[in-house]
Formats: structure tokens, C-alpha cells, sequence
């Protein structure tokens, strides 16, 4: 028994390795005999953290059953590439809770997380040993020419933080007070706008531990993002160009570059591309009918880029299958059921929180509920700008840790039950 745990521990580790690399691409066919050692251990399981993503699996079939109706125009290639786009969210929170489920260790499986997360953070940080040139580059340049995004700092300063906050501590003290500050430096030399405002969000959101706040906070979010995808006669923006070519002008013109509107020009669509696209998603999706605006058109839609922006370049753009607005892609290929339903998981997901951060009789209870609170909006904000958990890449990490954290408050809902 402890040998198998132990295999189990091991491969989970490999793959949330192998998830912050080029090899992640593979990551669902090497996850399959994971997946099957799981549930063929676990047939029998509380079906109180299925109920919890009920709503992420609702749209997984909505976009299937609105593809195979569309098949007949769409090209298979990537009607069958979005089945794996598709599927991976609600796959690896099934690991995650069928994982918790094997081991019943909250404690343990963090500290898995945490060290495969920081294994990262290291091969990212061991770039500037390797090129030292580095110091003497651009933020901008810095950026695209160097990897340093790295989402799995994110990770580990999330669980990390908010151990110590709530005194469940994982490791020795000085030993976490290094993972964070190498952790936090990662983040910092990414120079990513996104991993800025995760980053903002993990450290600030323990204030929103109050129900009213965090409800407000979450539905304010939601009409924001609603508006400014359906809303273009109230948000309007000028076209326009980046001012200047360092990092604080690319900041400045952050909020620009995600806003939709009709564009006219070559340098419009280039320095708003995320805005760019998200128009012509939007425009394919104004264009079907009454059940497929409800509905969606499927998976395996793809929208072409008109030919006047490329003018003939060589490109792998001209076709977009995903925008980098994953509520435009949720539109497209679920439509305005499979928006809603999104929302509506999330806000499954940040009840249960809130209700675990009231109820708490224990540390890990408190923790448990930070980290499915930090998840709703992580996953808000980056379905917004790097399309989420529906995309080539899906934040395994995040999508493991919410699975776990269910599982962990239904073992206890079913303790208490038991008389």
C-alpha cells in the first residue's frame, strides 16, 4: 500500500514538472494511466466534489454535442484538438480529487506540490546563471527572449503564504522563507504582466475572508469582464499605438490592448492584437443562428484572420482556434449557456471557500479555503488574458490543488456524518 502511494506520489510530481515545460503538450496521454490507476482504486467515492464541477462538465459536453452538430463543416484536425483542450480541466481536477482520495494527506501532497513547483522556479532562475547577458537587456526584450514566465512560483508563494497565515506550516521555516523570496524574484525578472497581478491578487486576498466582500468583489469582476466583452458602445477606446517600447508603456497600455472594438489598420491590430482578436471571435459568434448563439457552434470552430492584416505573410495566425480571452472562446464554442455556466462554477467554487473560511474548526480547513477562494479569481483574471483553464497548456498545478482541496472538505463532510 505505502509502496503504491508512494509510486503515485512520485508520478504525480513528474508530471507537474513536465506541466511548466515545452513537453507539456503530451502532458494528457502521459496522465492516463494515472488517471485509470486512480479510479480503478477508487470506484466508490463522495460525490460531493463531482456535484462541485458539475457545471465545469456541462461545458465540456455542451461544446462537444454543438461540434459533432458542426462537424460537417469544420475541420477535423482541430474538432479533435479541442476535445483535448477541452477535457483537461475537468481531467486533472478529477486527478486531484481522486489523488487526495488515495493518499488522505493534505499536508503531504502540498509539500509535493510545492517542491515540484519550486524545482521550476529553479530551472527558470538557473537562466541568469547561464546568461548573464541577461542584465543587460530590456525588460521587453528580457520577456520574449528568455522563458521566464513561470506560473509555478505562483503556486508556491500561494500555498506557501497562506500556510504561514493560517500556521499550518509545511517545511522549516527558514527553508520556506528562501522557496518564497527565490519564488518571488522568479516572478519579478518574468517580467509578465500577468504573474504581477496574480501575484497582487494572492497577497491581498486573504482581506476578502469576510462574505459580503468577497461577493461583491467577485460579481463586480464579473459584470467588468461581461461589459467589456458585449458592452463595446459603453467601453470605447481609440485605436492607437504603444507610447514608447519599454515595459511601463506596455503596462499603460495593458487595459487598451484588452479592449474590443472595430479595427481599421495594421498597427491597430498589431499592438492590440488580444483586442484584435477577441473582435473577430465575437464577430464569428454574432453570426449564428438563435441556437448557436444559446448554445455555441463547437468545438473545432476556428475564425480567419482577414487577409488584409498579414498581407500574405508567412503566418500561423491567419487561423485562430483559441483567443487569448478565453470568455470569447467559451462564447464561440459553448455560447451564452456555457459563459453563464462558467460563472456560475466559479461562484460554486468561491461559496464553498467562504463557507470553509466561516466554518473552520481546524488550520487546514482555513487553508483549504484560501486556496479555493485564490483559484476562483486566479482562473477569473486569467480567463481574460491568457485564456485559462480551456487551452493548449491548462494550469495543472491550480487545477490539481482545487481538486485535492475539494476532496479533502468532502472526506471531512463525510466524517462528520458518519455517527
Amino acid at each position: 500500500m505505502v509502496r503504491v502511494q508512494n509510486f503515485i506520489l512520485l508520478y504525480i510530481s513528474v508530471l507537474m514538472i513536465i506541466s511548466q515545460t515545452p513537453l507539456a503538450k503530451y502532458l494528457l496521454f502521459v496522465s492516463i494511466p494515472l488517471f485509470v490507476i486512480l479510479i480503478t482504486k477508487h470506484l466508490k467515492i463522495n460525490s460531493f466534489s463531482f456535484k462541485k464541477i458539475l457545471f465545469l462538465n456541462l461545458i465540456v459536453l455542451i461544446a462537444l454535442f454543438s461540434g459533432v452538430v458542426h462537424i460537417y463543416k469544420d475541420n477535423l484536425y482541430y474538432f479533435t484538438r479541442d476535445i483535448m483542450y477541452f477535457i483537461q480541466a475537468p481531467f486533472f481536477l478529477i486527478i486531484g480529487i481522486y489523488l487526495y482520495q488515495e493518499i488522505r494527506d493534505f499536508r503531504k501532497i502540498l509539500k509535493i506540490i510545492v517542491i515540484s513547483s519550486f524545482v521550476v522556479t529553479l530551472y527558470k532562475i538557473s537562466y541568469i546563471l547561464f546568461h548573464p547577458e541577461i542584465f543587460l537587456l530590456s525588460a521587453l526584450k528580457i520577456r520574449y527572449a528568455y522563458d521566464l514566465s513561470n506560473g509555478a512560483a505562483i503556486i508556491t508563494i500561494l500555498i506557501l503564504l497562506y500556510s504561514r497565515k493560517v500556521k499550518y506550516y509545511l517545511f522549516n521555516g527558514k527553508f520556506e522563507i528562501i522557496m518564497l523570496l527565490i519564488s518571488f524574484l522568479s516572478i519579478v525578472i518574468s517580467f509578465s504582466r500577468t504573474n504581477y497581478v496574480l501575484l497582487i491578487v494572492i497577497i491581498f486576498l486573504p482581506f476578502l475572508n469576510k462574505i459580503k466582500a468577497s461577493l461583491y468583489v467577485y460579481f463586480s469582476l464579473m459584470i467588468f469582464i461581461t461589459m467589456l466583452i458585449f458592452g463595446r458602445s459603453f467601453i470605447h477606446m481609440d485605436g492607437g499605438g504603444v507610447q514608447g517600447t519599454d515595459f511601463m508603456s506596455k503596462l499603460e497600455h495593458s487595459f487598451q490592448e484588452m479592449t474590443i472594438h472595430d479595427y481599421n489598420s495594421r498597427i491597430e491590430v498589431i499592438n492590440d492584437w488580444r483586442g484584435f482578436e477577441a473582435h473577430l471571435g465575437l464577430q464569428q459568434y454574432y453570426k449564428g443562428n438563435v441556437l448557436e448563439l444559446f448554445f455555441g457552434q463547437g468545438i473545432g470552430t476556428i475564425v480567419y484572420t482577414p487577409a488584409w492584416v498579414f498581407q500574405g505573410a508567412d503566418t500561423n495566425l491567419d487561423i485562430l482556434p483559441f483567443f487569448h480571452n478565453g470568455y470569447i472562446t467559451l462564447l464561440l464554442k459553448t455560447g451564452l449557456f456555457g459563459f453563464i455556466l462558467f460563472f456560475s462554477w466559479l461562484y460554486i467554487l468561491l461559496k464553498t471557500s467562504l463557507r470553509l473560511l466561516r466554518t473552520s474548526h481546524d488550520n487546514q480547513q482555513k487553508l483549504e479555503g484560501f486556496i479555493l477562494q485564490a483559484s476562483v479569481f486566479i482562473i477569473l483574471f486569467q480567463t481574460l488574458v491568457v485564456q485559462g483553464i480551456f487551452k493548449t497548456t491548462t494550469p495543472v498545478l491550480l487545477l490539481v490543488l482545487i481538486g485535492i482541496s475539494l476532496q479533502a472538505y468532502a472526506t471531512r463532510i463525510k466524517k462528520a456524518l458518519i455517527p
